[in-house]
């Protein structure tokens, strides 16, 4: 939860950057700071999104199933004759 509330912060502070930016006239920083501001405020809303619905996180899967053997292994099991 804390990562929702940092991209926030981050998002947030970097639209009060863009409204600084606009007030000042400097249009290029404005347009950074609003790109910035959206990317950042944009993955929090997702990631609160996942986390409010259930289905952040997924059960990890191992990456072979328990009775094949690896890759590796299972060649070295063929070349070397032990079953």
């Amino acid at each position: 939860m804390r990562h929702i509330y940092i991209r926030g912060i981050i998002g947030l502070i970097c639209l009060a950057a863009a409204i600084v930016c606009g007030v000042s006239g400097n249009f290029p920083m404005m347009g950074l700071y609003l790109g910035l501001a959206g990317a950042f405020l944009y993955s929090a809303y997702v990631a609160w999104k996942k986390e409010k619905d259930g289905k952040g996180g997924e059960e990890e899967k191992p990456c072979y199933p328990a009775e094949e053997e690896s890759f590796p292994v299972a060649v070295f099991l063929s070349v070397s004759g032990r079953p």
